[in-house]
């Protein structure tokens, strides 16, 4: 849905002068190395397309992983990145052009839509959205993309041009990618319904009904087919996922020291500054509006203000860290780039100039400089402390192993070392009935990688620490590389 509210040649000059910025401004985290647990995402769906099975294993495991099941997150996002790995020679780089075009569908749209180039200059100097690029989980890929493509939808309704496709692709992104923003865009879009007048309104709850049904039989025929492939039951691909989703939900207690420790992390980003930079030409437009803000246009901005808040005050209120990445709050951000930009499209020209010159000097002061540092950093930036060394940690354990040999490490090194027999920290820590399994191993063991943190903090891996420990007896040597610990024979 592009409109052109100006000069064609100079909308096209615009959006050509987009796109460069933002391939010239992300390309280096095409070449970051993996972690968190990307690797967990990625893997299975290469090896649907590389072994025909849905899987989160490469070669052989111990009983210590064999609990491992892809199917704790929907298949979509695995599915994409395991598809655009085999266009790199790593498969990395490749994977990584899944968050990085999302990123850019995200950067283009509400100029696409609104014709204002400002809410995308914002998105290309925003921390936030430079680290999201690189990132190979769900919520900056199908889930991003997903919830934006709902968002078109209900500007197609609001402009009396209703356009189901865009509804039925993101419903069907969501559900099989990200369940959890695919029951917030149904609550919102219910929300919205009561913004339209009655005729409309009958259409847009059956295409919301419809749309949402076809993404759940969607999700369930694809997760189920693919279960087959890896031999997991129907209960262990089809409602493993939801069982995540409830268990996660009902471990989260609110308490404001979680909600300060969340808006840290934010902070941390620049997603709190990014937030109130966007809102000012929304406030702005709201107060000073011109004869072209009639009143659905002034419904459409609250509609996308609504999809804003829903999400933002459910995960709020969830408290979910994670992994120091606040992942979960990119969805927030797409509607209120549309609002700002429909806002900005609909000031007179002296005050349009003087909220983008408030809003772009803001954006450079506030947000850039952490850009520019996340853009020199050579780790990944998606996680604390910026983690960096993992590709190299690997090479230099290869050095010192050989094929089929049996060894410790993080679950995203198994990427780099496919033909070794891997017992992952992240398949013993958690799960108490696997511990003496592991410390069974560890005299097996050929050697071993680990994050320093995981030496360190005997508390959250106490399992770890006693397997550093017999390694250690082995005379093994020590290898500082990064922020990773490697245990292994000497060369």
């Amino acid at each position: 849905m592009i409109h052109f509210y100006q000069n064609k040649r100079r909308w096209w000059a615009q959006l050509f002068f987009l796109i460069i910025a933002y391939l010239l401004s992300r390309f280096n985290n095409l070449d970051r190395e993996l972690a968190s647990e990307e690797g967990f995402f990625l893997i299975p769906g290469r090896n649907f397309f590389e072994h025909r099975g849905y899987f989160a294993r490469f070669g052989e495991f111990l009983n210590t992983t064999d609990h491992v099941n892809p199917f704790h997150k929907p298949p979509l996002a695995s599915l994409f990145l395991g598809v655009f790995s085999f266009l790199s020679h790593d498969g990395i780089a490749g994977a990584r052009l899944v968050p990085f075009l999302s990123g850019l569908f995200v950067c283009l749209l509400p100029f696409c839509v609104t014709s204002s180039w400002q809410p995308s200059v914002i998105v290309l100097v925003a921390p936030f959205f430079y680290a999201a690029s690189s990132h190979m989980q769900t919520d900056p890929t199908v889930g991003l993309v997903g919830y934006s493509l709902v968002l078109i939808y209900w500007v197609s309704i609001f402009q009396g041009r209703r356009n189901i496709f865009p509804l039925l692709l993101g419903a069907s992104f969501l559900w099989l990618g990200k369940i959890e923003i695919a029951i917030i865009a149904g609550a919102a879009s219910v929300a919205t319904i009561l913004l339209i007048d009655k005729k409309t309104r009958k259409h847009a709850l059956k295409d919301v009904a419809v749309c949402n049904f076809f993404g759940l039989v969607l999700f369930t025929m694809c997760s189920w087919l693919l279960g087959l492939t890896a031999g997991f039951p129907f209960r262990k691909s089809v409602f493993e996922v939801f069982g995540t989703i409830f268990r996660i939900s009902a471990g989260l207690k609110f308490s404001f020291g979680t909600l300060l420790e969340l808006l840290g992390i934010i902070r941390d980003q620049c997603g709190i500054s990014l937030f109130f930079i966007t809102l000012i030409p929304i406030v702005v437009g709201s107060i000073f509006f011109s004869s072209r803000y009639n009143s659905n246009a002034r419904k459409l901005q609250l509609s996308m203000v609504l999809f804003s808040f829903v999400p933002l005050v459910v995960y709020l209120k969830g408290g979910y860290v994670g992994d120091g990445f606040p992942r979960y709050f990119l969805v927030v951000f797409p509607s209120l780039f549309l609002a700002a930009g429909f806002a900005l499209s609909n000031m007179d020209s002296k005050l349009r100039w003087a909220t983008t010159a408030v809003i772009m000097t803001l954006a450079v002061a506030l947000l850039l400089p952490l850009t520019l540092r996340l853009w020199k950093q050579p780790g990944n930036v998606t996680v604390q402390r910026y983690q960096y060394g993992l590709a190299q940690a690997v090479a230099t354990l290869i050095e010192r192993t050989k094929s089929g040999d049996r060894v410790f490490g993080v679950e995203r090194a198994i990427w780099y070392a496919r033909d070794r027999k891997w017992t992952i920290v992240e398949g013993y820590e958690p799960y108490p009935e696997f511990h003496e399994a592991a410390l069974k191993v560890a005299p097996l063991a050929a050697g071993g990688i680990f994050l320093k943190g995981q030496v360190a903090d005997s508390r959250f891996f106490p399992i770890t620490g006693q397997i550093v420990d017999i390694l250690r007896q082995r005379n093994f040597v020590l290898y500082d590389v990064g922020d990773y610990l490697v245990f292994a024979r000497p060369k």
